[in-house]
């Protein structure tokens, strides 16, 4: 999802012929989204974008909303978190510390 119009038809271009994929204009701090996204998409990514978010509790709570259950988020931002500190944490974690080894 993308605010952008023009970014939706760049993706679609560029993988066109990536059947897994789909894009849709959405403004993800909208505080009502539309009832035909909600519970669609088995992954959310978002790359170095939500942080220029103004609504960051609605963005993250509408990104719940979009996921079917069981659906996962990776999400990438520009932070001040010391980065070994982070990795330490996911360590933790069974899900992702088997990729951390």
């Amino acid at each position: 999802a993308d605010i952008s119009q023009s970014m939706i038809d760049y993706a679609n271009k560029f993988y066109k012929n990536e059947k897994r994929l789909s894009f849709i204009e959405l403004n993800i701090q909208a505080n009502e989204l539309p009832e035909s996204v909600i519970g669609q998409f088995d992954n959310a990514l978002s790359f170095y974008c939500l942080q220029w978010c103004a609504e960051k509790e609605i963005t993250m709570k509408n990104i719940y909303k979009l996921l079917k259950p069981g659906g996962k988020g990776l999400i990438v931002l520009i932070s001040n978190h010391y980065l070994f500190d982070i990795l330490s944490e996911q360590l933790k974690n069974s899900e992702y510390s088997v990729y951390m080894k």
